[in-house]
């Protein structure tokens, strides 16, 4: 399948028709969460009509890195995006999961929300801010400056940097911008003149790599739809997956037959 990227002037019915032909063709789609399917908790146009199109073809794969696949799964569902949590991959759990399986029982400072502390407990990490192994930082809230020297500090004494994902904000509702975690990472590597440990998250390769195995399929038999070129575009061509970009040329609602 032919890579279809939007570009200026390119959303003519010819590429809608290409884009969809696409869609339907692939065994299973992967979709980008925020600025593809919602900013924040506002749904974008045409996302109920393509999940719904879709159903269990269609997967998340999100760099959201503050949320569980249950959660999140339950989020869509009060907004009438109905996408079951085994059909979620996203950063935050998948950085969690491969933190507790290269660091087993680590002690780990956590600059994370609430649910993804609890999860790395249940992955036998010692979440401590006393000599930590590993400092892993994912987007939360709660990101102050005490909270930005003590990890600064760790990192500097030689605690592993690992960071949930690139993204230095996502689309909110309103057309507001939502910090991420790479902003994060950014004020912490700044700090402590040390560049992050493992950085995961799209373009990385293994939020994709998890979503194939889960669904048993080849690069070549999935596509990957989003917005953002440097996460969505980038991380899929460097693994042999078919991608649509949108933009305001191609939005999504013309992706929806």
């Amino acid at each position: 399948m032919q890579n279809l990227i939007s570009t200026a002037a390119r959303g003519r019915l010819a590429d809608v028709a290409s884009a969809r032909a696409t869609l339907h063709a692939a065994r299973a789609v992967l979709f980008d969460l925020d600025g593809t399917l919602i900013r924040t908790d506002e749904v974008i146009d045409g996302a109920r009509d393509i999940l719904s199109a879709f159903g269990d073809r269609a997967m998340i794969l999100s760099n959201n890195s503050s949320e569980t696949e249950e959660a999140l799964s339950e989020r869509l569902a009060r907004s009438g995006l109905e996408v079951a949590s085994r059909r979620i991959v996203l950063a935050g759990v998948e950085t969690v999961r491969i933190t507790a399986s290269r660091w087993p029982r680590a002690r780990a400072m956590m600059l994370a929300s609430d649910k993804m502390v609890a999860l790395a407990r249940t992955l036998c990490l010692t979440v401590t801010d006393d000599s930590p192994d590993v400092v892993l930082v994912a987007r939360t809230t709660a990101f102050d400056y005490e909270m930005l020297t003590r990890a600064a500090n760790a990192v500097r004494s030689g605690a592993a940097f690992i960071v949930a994902n690139p993204d230095l904000r996502h689309p909110g509702a309103a057309g507001r911008l939502v910090p991420e975690t790479g902003a994060l990472a950014a004020a912490i590597a700044a700090a402590s003149g040390h560049e992050p440990t493992y950085v995961f998250g799209k373009p990385q390769p293994e939020l994709f790599h998890a979503a194939l195995a889960r669904l048993g399929l080849a690069p070549d038999q999935v596509v990957m739809v989003g917005d953002n070129p440097t996460t969505d575009g980038a991380g899929a061509s460097r693994l042999g997956i078919p991608h649509i970009l949108l933009s305001e040329e191609l939005p999504l609602r013309a992706l929806v037959a």
